[in-house]
């Protein structure tokens, strides 16, 4: 007789898959990702179980086209009062297309990340069962060295709170400000509600950056756990090496190694899930970031020369500047950091020293150099940009140095105009 109720998957016993589900919610409230819910696989359930999985499908395909209509009626709503200002005080063109490029882009940055939730479901779903698995294994693998450490087991148990603490206190403080800045910036001429709605449905796309932190601080803790079993396999190693140990207990390192390899093998194709996963919504928002801060020093350069009417936001302009430089440098800063761990298993590994004669294990261990050669981890947006801090840095020169052409060509047009004036 065939069960009622199915067996828990993998990813629902986890400790760290559980740790990021509130957080998932939220961002499927945002409409950048799915609700747990729908990770799920209905076949496996009864009918009632394929039933409010069809019905958490319907709800969710309805709430993001109602948040993406949001978005264009905001947009389009924005781009009628840049017209009239653009009339009115009869700007550039320049400023006229930077201004509606910007607010064209958020609709492209919403519907780029709607478009990578859907497509992407099966990617996040392998994700979340790889870190289940790999978590699992990984505990397993602790407790199978001679100093048998349930280390990693404690921090899978407490990953919860340090998440809540260092990502999202830490993205509810950032969104605050991020919106106390915006907020004197959107237009006067919108009414009040109006005025919410749009920084309302214009931050709905910054949630995905908090969304790929969590990812990073997730490996974070596997390549953490991995770097301290791969320092306890090496003291047991040079403790038996010390000690004359051969025959059996030689087989028995040599399959710790090599079990200790396949881990990271399989970590590293977990990041590039990852990478696949966020590769075309972290691409568009990083864009969409640069064009923003350029329409807004040239916003800020325009009010300059408006010498009858005093600008008194000029303070809330550098702060959201200052403020989406630090989101993109946050983001970059994570993916660093797990990169330079994971390197560093290429240091641990070398400062492992096996007798000649070992031949077996001698063989393994360069192997396993060879192979961290090779699988290097970029997070990359299909080659295009590489979330570390080296191309952060390219990026706000790029920015900056746009933005000085701009300015440039735009004094040099004003010095042309005072001249035949």
């Amino acid at each position: 007789m065939e069960n009622s109720q199915a067996k828990p998957s993998v990813p629902e016993n986890s400790k760290l898959v559980k740790a990021i589900l509130p957080f998932q919610w939220f961002y499927a409230f945002c409409g950048i990702a799915l609700p747990p819910i729908l990770l799920r696989n209905p076949s496996n359930g009864g009918r009632f179980s394929k039933l409010l999985s069809a019905s958490v499908w319907i709800l969710y395909v309805l709430h993001v086209i109602c948040l993406n209509l949001l978005v264009f009626w905001m947009v389009w709503d924005n781009n009628v009062i840049v017209e009239l200002v653009v009339q009115r005080y009869v700007l550039d063109g320049v400023t006229k297309i930077l201004s509606i490029a910007q607010n064209y882009d958020v609709i492209c940055v919403q519907l780029a990340m709607a478009l990578s939730t859907f497509i992407g479901r099966k990617t996040l779903q392998r994700i979340h069962e790889m870190v289940a698995q790999l978590e699992k294994d990984i505990s397993c693998y602790e407790k199978s060295l001679e100093d048998k450490s349930a280390e990693f087991e404690k921090r899978c148990s407490a990953f919860g709170r340090r998440l809540l603490l260092q990502c999202g206190f830490f993205f509810v403080l950032h969104s605050v400000v991020l919106g106390y800045a915006k907020f004197p910036m959107i237009w006067d001429n919108l009414w009040y509600r109006n005025k919410l709605l749009t920084l309302f449905s214009f931050h709905l796309m910054h949630g995905k950056c908090s969304e790929y932190r969590v990812m990073m601080h997730l490996l974070d803790e596997l390549i953490e756990a991995l770097q301290n079993t791969l320092k306890n396999l090496k003291y047991e190693i040079a403790r038996h090496d010390l000690l004359g140990s051969e025959g059996a207990m030689e087989s028995r390192l040599y399959r710790k190694l090599r079990t200790h390899q396949f881990l990271v093998s399989r970590l590293w194709y977990l990041v590039q899930l990852v990478e696949q996963y966020f590769a075309l919504p972290m691409l568009v928002l990083f864009l969409y970031n640069g064009i923003n801060i350029t329409h807004i020093i040239n916003w800020i350069y325009v009010k300059s020369f408006r010498r009858n009417e005093k600008d008194t936001i000029h303070p809330y302009r550098f702060t959201y500047i200052m403020l989406l430089f630090a989101n993109m440098m946050w983001t970059c800063w994570l993916s660093q950091i797990c990169i330079d761990k994971y390197n560093h298993l290429c240091s641990i590994l070398h400062a492992i020293k096996i007798n000649a004669h070992d031949s077996a294990l001698v063989q393994r261990l360069r192997e396993y150099s060879l192979q961290l050669r090779h699988q290097k981890i970029l997070f990359t947006c299909w080659g295009l940009f590489d979330m570390n801090m080296k191309y952060y840095g390219l990026l706000s020169f790029t920015i900056l140095t746009y933005v000085f052409i701009l300015l440039q060509f735009k004094l040099q047009v004003e010095t042309e105009k005072a001249i035949r004036l």
